[in-house]
């Protein structure tokens, strides 16, 4: 399972890519908000405006899609375990 928000992680596994500080932060503000789901709704309808934030596919899947939106909702709320500290 590659799910990053739902499933836990195991000793040693990293799902956050290097460059992203924050998890689902799909349009690279640097926090995870609402914005984030405007986002992810343009980007899922306008598949060129996608690969441009390290951060986009909030659940590590290796696409956009509506998995990312619980995620970013989790995400938001301070429950995301693929955020860094």
């Amino acid at each position: 399972n590659k799910d990053g928000c739902t499933a836990p992680l195991q000793c040693g596994e990293i799902r956050v890519d290097p460059s992203c500080d924050h998890q689902g932060d799909c349009n690279c503000d640097g926090v995870v908000n609402g914005g984030d789901h405007v986002c992810l709704i343009a980007k899922f309808f306008d598949p060129s405006l996608r690969g441009k934030c390290p951060c986009e596919d909030c659940n590590l899947s290796g696409t956009l899609n509506a998995a990312d939106a619980p995620c970013i909702t989790r995400c938001a709320f301070g429950d995301c375990v693929t955020e860094r500290q």
